[in-house]
């Protein structure tokens, strides 16, 4: 059995200065941190997977070919 993810993720126009990128992460990267975010892990049972930039991309890929097989795999048309 297969484990899809449940992504939640940021997403900007391609066109956004590099000063407002490295914002966002920064700001994300400190949140993720918090004794609140660690809360929420740990009460939900979830998977801590904290990607950014560049990095985000080739996951969503592989999460979306994953949830592709799946479905074909039931018999979704």
């Amino acid at each position: 059995m297969s484990i899809i993810a449940n992504v939640r993720g940021i997403v900007a126009p391609a066109a956004l200065p590099q000063s407002a990128i490295s914002h966002w992460e920064q700001l994300f990267t400190r949140l993720a941190t918090t004794p609140s975010w660690r809360k929420y892990v740990a009460d939900n049972e979830v998977e801590d997977v904290f990607l950014r930039g560049a990095a985000l991309a080739p996951y969503i890929e592989e999460q979306t070919a994953l949830m592709r097989r799946v479905l074909r795999e039931a018999g979704v048309q």
